[in-house]
């Protein structure tokens, strides 16, 4: 099977998913599936987003979303009271400002552009086996699964020198 990566929707570089991408590409690869790392989000093939669709990215996947294109999310927040991640401070004297994290609206835009993907979406795959019950649970009509973390030896960087090779 072949299978795009998407970042856009994770600013221009998607910097700060790359390493987990490239794992991701590693993973599927090793079970003889081609994987590409992609920016833009790619009509008529399988998709796989790491979860967080703000307004814009969410209007595009709507507006080129057609029959034959797959879409797998992986989630990685917590749903809680309609919302993802209620967790966080109520009082607005005690958030920090600048920390989007903090603001309620912030993770509401979130899960309702999720939600309004939804129709959409051939799988979830959740990071966490705890959270992914409860998005069995709340997302019933699709379906939704752990996925686990294994090994693959492409990811593995750093190799050490045999003993006999240390002068220790």
């Amino acid at each position: 099977m072949k299978f795009k990566l998407i970042y856009e929707n994770h600013g221009n570089f998607g910097l700060h998913i790359g390493d987990y991408f490239l794992y991701l590409k590693y993973v599927l690869q090793s079970l003889g599936h081609t994987a590409d790392i992609e920016h833009a989000f790619c009509p008529g093939e399988t998709n796989i987003i790491l979860e967080y669709f703000n307004d814009k990215f969410t209007d595009k996947v709507e507006k080129e979303w057609t029959k034959d294109t797959r879409i797998i999310v992986i989630a990685t927040e917590f749903l809680t009271n309609g919302t993802f991640n209620n967790i966080y401070q109520e009082e607005a004297a005690t958030r920090d400002k600048a920390d989007q994290n903090q603001h309620k609206e912030f993770w509401q835009m979130r899960y309702n552009n999720f939600v309004k993907l939804l129709p959409k979406f051939n799988a979830i795959w959740h990071v966490a086996d705890q959270p992914a019950t409860a998005y069995k649970h709340y997302f019933s009509n699709t379906f939704v699964d752990y996925m686990p973390h294994c090994f693959t030896s492409d990811f593995h960087t750093v190799k050490h020198r045999p003993d006999t090779d240390k002068d220790i």
